[in-house]
């Protein structure tokens, strides 16, 4: 629990450091104007194609109409009112988690590298790190890197959640237990996803990054819960980049010292 707490308080200690830290804005202002334009064109592409994909969905209930006065009629009528506003429900839940992801995945691989430069110029004055001057070359070399790293972690994040889904076969407790750990996880793979710039721009491989994300899980939980609000990761992105990082470089004086 204690490391739980300490997660919390990196995003803090992310907020603290850039307010005394103003020369960090001027990385913000790009990843959130691309941010909120992903915001408002996903949004609306799911507004406007709602209803089609709705009517798709439903189409095969067009037919199962039922006419006539009878009490059970009504009945069946009810049901088939219900069982639409149960598609709506479910329809909606899935477009946004749908959205979320996507604007996720995008969001990662456009705002990767004004997140590594983010992370960089954190390193850069707390260990006294000379950054390394913008180029398009490293442009492109980075974005190219980040949908490799991005890609990695999507599959990863998919797989894992797959094999918890087996535990809701345990009788009785299982839905219960699938449910805490699938929360636990999503938590953890938010946190980690902020903390694995400094080692991507490192290139540390996947599988150290994913020895080190174990190593501090419950820190890491932390750090990651406030991240499992829907859009809150997009809003305060870099702020979590930077606690990410305080994060990172914590452990790395720890294992020195």
């Amino acid at each position: 629990m204690g490391n739980v707490i300490q997660g919390f308080g990196d995003i803090k200690r992310g907020a603290s450091y850039l307010v005394s830290h103003n020369s960090l804005f001027k990385y913000l202002i790009i990843p959130t104007l691309i941010n909120l334009i992903l915001f408002i064109v996903l949004g609306y592409l799911m507004i406007k194609f709602y209803g089609d994909l709705f009517i798709l969905i439903t189409k095969p209930l067009a037919g199962l109409a039922v006419m006539g006065d009878s009490w059970w009629i009504h009945i069946l009528s009810g049901l088939m009112w219900l069982l639409q506003g149960l598609l709506h429900l479910l329809l909606g839940l899935v477009l946004m988690i749908v959205l979320v992801v996507s604007m996720l995945f995008i969001s990662q691989v456009i705002n990767g590298p004004f997140y590594d430069w983010i992370s960089e110029a954190v390193e850069k004055q707390e260990r006294g790190l000379e950054a390394v001057a913008f180029s398009f070359g490293r442009l492109i070399h980075d974005i190219s890197r980040m949908i490799k790293m991005e890609l990695m972690k999507l599959i990863f994040f998919v797989i894992v959640p797959l094999f918890l889904l087996l535990i809701n076969f345990v009788p009785l407790i299982g839905s219960l237990i699938y449910t805490i750990l699938a929360n636990l996880f999503v938590a953890w793979d938010m946190g980690f996803n902020y903390v694995s710039y400094p080692m991507s721009r490192k290139l540390i491989p996947f599988r150290e990054q994913l020895r080190f994300g174990v190593k501090n899980k419950f820190r890491l939980i932390g750090f990651g819960i406030p991240l499992m609000i829907p859009f809150f990761n997009l809003l305060f992105a870099p702020l979590f980049v930077v606690g990410g990082t305080l994060l990172y470089l914590d452990t790395l004086k720890d294992q020195t010292s």
